[in-house]
């Protein structure tokens, strides 16, 4: 199988002529992003999209043939693969798809939204701070730590210069200096939105509330997030300052070489 490299403009273009033309049955596309780079293959049934992150390939696909994918992601072989289903229905049906095709489940995380920010009261927190660019491999590494490459989104050096020279970023120091814990989030016109909240330190609690002070500032009126399933301790936490599941699962499956 040979993936073809051709400008986000053109795949467009492919992905518009084969949707007008099938009635896709299956699919976990929702679009190219400018900041990535993709490649496609397509047979009469699908077309599979798919771009590099780290060392693999995350993976897409749109088509109106049950046998086809499980024959086309059957012959994935070359690199390492991660497939995403994010939808409301039962994954019943693609799990059973997936692994026919040599994919193995690793994590499920669900959509959550919090619409309680307006009646929230800004909290005095200690410990914290805005991150300096100083500090921008302490912030990644710890980034890489806490979380899983195939289910988050690991800030670029690139992204996190900008998120830190737009003081969207909090940090706590340990003892000795260094970056202990982090907490990443943004406001785009009324809705708030976090990418990450790690810590190790004794002030992760105030990184959290830092986050909550932030979107009342801003005048932020929800909140929306996705949270790891088997994370039980943050979710009741989130449920507790009033978030509640929008319906929407994102279930993770990987395939090694």
């Amino acid at each position: 199988m040979e993936f073809k490299k051709v400008t986000n403009e053109v795949l467009n273009e492919i992905i518009a002529v084969w949707q007008n033309t099938h009635s896709g049955l299956y699919s976990n596309f929702f679009g190219l992003q400018d900041k990535y780079t993709y490649e496609y293959y397509n047979s009469e049934h699908t077309i599979l999209i798919r771009r590099k992150e780290f060392d693999f390939f995350r993976i897409y696909l749109l088509s109106d043939s049950r046998e086809d994918i499980k024959i086309l992601l059957g012959d994935l072989q070359d690199e390492e693969y991660v497939f995403n289903v994010p939808t409301k229905k039962s994954i019943e049906e693609w799990d059973a798809v997936l692994i026919a095709a040599g994919f193995k489940y690793y994590e499920t995380y669900s959509k959550m939204i919090n619409t309680k920010i307006s009646s929230m009261k800004i909290i005095q927190t200690e410990g914290t701070c805005f991150a300096k660019l100083e500090e921008l491999d302490q912030i990644h590494n710890i980034l890489k730590e806490s979380f899983s490459v195939y289910t988050s989104h690991i800030q670029d050096r690139d992204e996190l210069i900008e998120y830190i020279n737009n003081k969207n970023i909090r940090v706590e120091h340990a003892k000795n200096g260094s970056v202990c814990g982090v907490v990443i989030f943004s406001v785009t016109g009324t809705t708030a939105t976090a990418t990450a909240w790690a810590s190790n330190g004794e002030h992760g609690m105030d990184l959290y509330l830092d986050m909550f002070n932030y979107f009342i500032e801003k005048g932020a009126k929800r909140y929306i997030f996705w949270v790891r399933d088997s994370n039980v301790k943050v979710k009741k936490l989130y449920e507790k300052l009033g978030a509640v599941p929008l319906g929407v699962k994102d279930y993770t499956y990987i395939k090694k070489k």
